[in-house]
């Protein structure tokens, strides 16, 4: 009797160990949320660096400025014809929200 007591209790025991509220599952799930909330962290300071380097390049470089205005909103100056953005860069093809090559900077292509 006292053996089946003694397995009961090691039953119950290893039972909330491994599936309780605080046991090896519980713990395993946390883990992984950890290792996906990391990533996500890394993937927004990646992407916001890159934001800081356009906004840098933005309040300093006139011809950058410029670029983005002639390839992603398409812009030309009076009398200019406009050309087509893969005839600058036919080694690349467009991307979505961008025109074909001159943001090079972006971490990301900003969605239109």
């Amino acid at each position: 009797m006292r053996i089946v007591l003694a397995l009961v209790v090691l039953a119950g025991a290893s039972y909330i160990f491994i599936a309780g509220d605080s046991g090896l599952m519980e713990l395993a799930q946390r883990r992984e949320e950890l290792r996906r909330l990391e990533q996500s962290v890394a993937d927004l300071v990646a992407e916001n660096d890159s934001l800081k380097r356009v906004l840098s390049l933005l309040d300093s470089d006139s011809s950058f400025v410029e670029r983005v205005a002639r390839e992603k909103y398409e812009m030309v100056k009076p009398g200019e014809a406009e050309e087509q953005p893969e005839d600058r860069c036919p080694d690349r093809s467009p991307r979505p929200g961008l025109s074909s090559c001159a943001l090079d900077v972006w971490a990301r292509p900003a969605s239109s």
